[in-house]
């Protein structure tokens, strides 16, 4: 399958970075730090399963291309306090809050430093990412990630959000590689798989959810078994 080989790329959250975690590591910090004074302990969860709900929704919006990304950040905090019936009139402080203390967060996908060790001796790496540029370099920092990586392509620098096939174009001609030549490695199935084959690139899928599998592509259900194949 894998045929003249010359760079890998990687999805950043939830595929090498673990964003699921990390994410309400940081909404619990934000609550301790910002909002205890807005409604009682017991709404904690409450205020987590809200903002990930909105922010589901807000980002398919933004890959979409049906909103912004300024409207992305803002949006999400305010139909959270909205619903919520909470008087926080800084969402967009909030939103700012949130990111700081999110690119704090380090914990990785299991073996993730080691599958980037093992690709960067053979291949040139990269990362293409729908999240903000400035917060997933802290993120990488952070996380002991960002000296493996050759390469960071994210959507709001470029403009344009997987799947759309010009950020794989985009990716590929900063690399210096045709598209075929790379390898693309995300969880997501419509933003990864679907985006990065409709632009040429050869492609594994991280099934981290055991989902069905269709035909003719190839998966992995942990990092190490990325071995396999390259």
């Amino acid at each position: 399958m894998l045929k003249d080989l010359k760079a890998v790329f990687f999805d950043l959250d939830n595929t090498l970075w673990n964003f699921s975690r990390n994410s309400i590591s940081a909404l619990e910090k934000l609550y301790n730090k910002e909002l205890k004074g807005y409604f009682e302990e017991s709404k904690k969860e409450l205020f987590i399963r809200t903002y990930e709900k909105y922010n589901n929704i807000f980002w398919e919006e933004y890959k979409k291309g049906n909103i912004d990304v300024e409207k992305l950040k803002t949006e999400r905090f305010l139909k959270t306090f909205e619903e919520l019936k909470i008087d926080v009139r800084n969402y967009d402080e909030m939103n700012e809050i949130y990111l700081d203390i999110l690119a704090e967060e380090n914990i990785l996908i299991e073996s993730a430093l080691d599958i980037l060790l093992y690709v960067k001796e053979k291949y040139y790496l990269g990362i293409l990412t729908n999240g903000f540029y400035n917060t997933q370099i802290k993120k990488m920092k952070n996380s002991g990630i960002y000296d493996y990586v050759e390469l960071l392509v994210a959507s709001d620098e470029v403009g344009i959000v997987k799947p759309n096939k010009e950020i794989f174009d985009y990716a590929a001609k900063k690399s210096g590689f045709d598209n075929n030549q790379i390898l693309y490695v995300g969880d997501e199935y419509a933003t990864d798989v679907v985006g990065s084959i409709n632009a040429g690139f050869q492609c594994i899928w991280f099934n981290r959810n055991n989902e069905k599998v269709p035909e003719n592509v190839s998966a992995i259900s942990c990092l190490e078994e990325l071995k396999e194949y390259i």
